[in-house]
């Protein structure tokens, strides 16, 4: 453990308000950092403080105040690595917030349990939020991350390159992720719905203050394309792009590009079906 990575579970603990919301934020990054294979005691001590201080599974934090919103309660599973991950995630820095102000409208595409909208609540001039979520894991769960944030509405369903039902399979990922074309990997699948990324953008949004966050399991190979067509450019995009070197990830930084955008991609690996991680901000 080096000291970037403990500075970094310090900075994700400080979304914690209060002793015990910051150390289980600090030992669920320590987690997420830590090697499985090495650290096994400490990694069992950082699980047993987790379980006990959890209440049927859940463990439920307090934020620090938050400019748009106050102080919020949070829920997220004791078991569940994607939790884990997306606290990580949203309250690590993997979104940095657009430099270009004021941002008045974010749309978050694969909202899991909410920590994404929770952070844009930074975002000092922020009016709307609208969450799409598909998967009925999450679902409760976010309905209550989400009740108190102010101009937040949760869409059930799925952003997609299609509207209709779609089957959306809850055991290929930690996620799920839509499936298309051919039969799904195992039995545990529902039937969504699915609705393009237009239908959930209020007409009165005006791109040059929106941003946009998509964790969408792959579909953003058809989504980012369906927005560009329909010319809504929003200020930022931040996006995962799944699959990214066999699906061509590269091809869709290129024609992101192609629409006046500056592209930066982050990540890691070379083999398998690993992720990138872009932030594309408009030039104009």
């Amino acid at each position: 453990m080096n000291v970037d990575a403990l500075r970094w579970c310090s900075r994700i603990s400080e979304w914690g308000d209060g002793p015990r919301s910051r150390s289980i934020l600090f030992a669920i990054a320590l987690l997420c950092c830590m090697d499985p294979q090495r650290r096994k005691p400490l990694r069992a001590g950082l699980r047993g403080y987790l379980r006990f201080l959890s209440r049927g599974g859940i463990l439920v934090i307090q934020t620090r105040p938050l400019a748009a919103a106050g102080r919020l309660e949070l829920k997220f599973r004791l078991d569940d690595s994607a939790d884990y991950q997306s606290i990580t995630e949203c309250f690590g820095g993997m979104y940095p917030l657009p430099r270009r102000r004021p941002i008045r409208y974010v749309l978050d595409g694969g909202a899991n349990l909410g920590f994404f909208a929770i952070a844009a609540l930074r975002l000092d001039e922020l009016q709307e939020l609208v969450l799409v979520e598909p998967s009925p894991h999450n679902l409760a769960l976010l309905r209550d991350n989400a009740r108190l944030v102010p101009g937040c509405s949760l869409n059930e369903a799925a952003i997609a390159g299609e509207r209709g039902e779609l089957v959306f399979d809850l055991a290929t990922s930690n996620t799920g992720h839509l499936v298309s074309g051919t039969q799904p990997s195992a039995a545990r699948v529902v039937t969504v719905g699915a609705r393009r990324i237009m239908d959930f953008i209020p007409s009165h949004w005006d791109a040059l203050q929106t941003w946009i966050k998509l964790d969408i399991e792959g579909a953003e190979y058809a989504v980012i394309p369906d927005l560009l067509r329909a010319g809504f450019k929003p200020i930022q995009l931040s996006a995962e792009i799944h699959d990214y070197l066999r699906k061509d990830g590269a091809g869709l930084v290129r024609e992101l590009e192609s629409h006046g955008y500056d592209v930066t991609v982050e990540g890691y690996g070379h083999e398998g079906d690993v992720c990138r991680q872009i932030t594309a901000a408009r030039r104009d």
